[in-house]
């Protein structure tokens, strides 16, 4: 209900043409990844716990090390190779997007979910998308890759709305929260489109789900969020002093997008199992 009425006063306000000042917005979009979003990933210990039953140090420090490792992993190739690990992210969030509606809805509608924060900007904002896509990869590739997903948007959102009519008797809630997502990352502009998308959708469902899997003590799910969430500033502070700030807003865009995909090449392999058995734990964690 928050998601829907967000996206509703949001599209509207776009829809008008009110939209915040680009720096603004980039302000935004790293206070409201690393509050609201970023937590979600930091849950990852509890799915770990649980997974892998970890119970001894070394167990936990194994783990991490194995998870920073992927992350650093990421970091490095991205600055090797910016373009195919651009393109790389923008597939593997396509996936991991589309896990977000709940189980037995049918996969075409998943797959048209998951693409949607991935390629909707493009319908109405390919000239922005193709200036933000320039500070994470060479610029002519940035707009070559903007265009391409322009090329996309539009079959995408009339397959979008053919499957609303076929499926929404039988999955309306999924059919709402597509035609939300599909409309907030259409008319509003980029990275706010992804804001509202990423933080109320995508990050609290997770949270959600992982509070009725385990069931945890409130106090082990907020330290189970808190800490990692905390070093990931940390880390994200340090990454922020090796980068040319000669552009404020490219230097901020690195550090969040290319941050995400550190973190969420571990977390996909962490998560999707736990998805596939259909969000259900191998056994309870104690607390993280």
């Amino acid at each position: 209900l928050v998601y829907s009425l967000v996206v509703l006063a949001v599209s509207a306000a776009a829809a008008l043409g009110w939209r915040l000042p680009l720096g603004v917005e980039i302000g935004l979009l790293a206070t409201a990844v690393l509050v609201l979003g970023i937590p979600h990933g930091s849950l990852d210990v509890l799915h770990a716990q649980d997974a892998q039953r970890l119970t001894r140090l070394r167990d936990w420090a194994r783990f991490l090390a194995l998870y920073m490792a992927t992350a650093a992993a990421v970091v490095g190739f991205w600055l090797l190779f910016p373009s195919v690990s651009l393109v790389g992210l923008l597939v593997i969030s396509t996936l991991h997007f589309s896990g977000d509606l709940d189980q037995g809805t049918p996969r075409a509608l998943r797959f048209v979910h998951g693409l949607s924060p991935i390629c909707m900007p493009a319908l109405l904002h390919p000239t922005e998308l193709g200036h933000l896509f320039g500070a994470l990869a060479p610029a002519e590739f940035a707009r070559a890759l903007a265009n391409a997903l322009e090329l996309v948007s539009l079959p995408l959102l009339v397959c979008s709305l053919v499957l609303a009519c076929v499926y929404a008797r039988r999955c309306r809630n999924a059919v709402l929260e597509v035609a939300a997502t599909a409309t907030v990352c259409s008319v509003a502009s980029p990275l706010l489109g992804f804001i509202v998308y990423f933080c109320l959708m995508h990050s609290w469902r997770h949270v959600d789900r992982t509070r009725r899997i385990y069931a945890p003590k409130l106090s082990a799910m907020v330290w189970s969020a808190a800490l990692p969430t905390v070093f990931t500033g940390v880390a994200a502070a340090a990454a922020w002093t090796m980068l040319d700030r000669s552009s404020l807003e490219s230097g901020v865009l690195q550090v969040v997008f290319i941050g995400l995909a550190a973190l969420t090449v571990p977390h996909m392999l962490l998560i999707e199992r736990v998805r596939l058995r259909g969000w259900r734990p191998r056994g309870v964690p104690t607390g993280a």
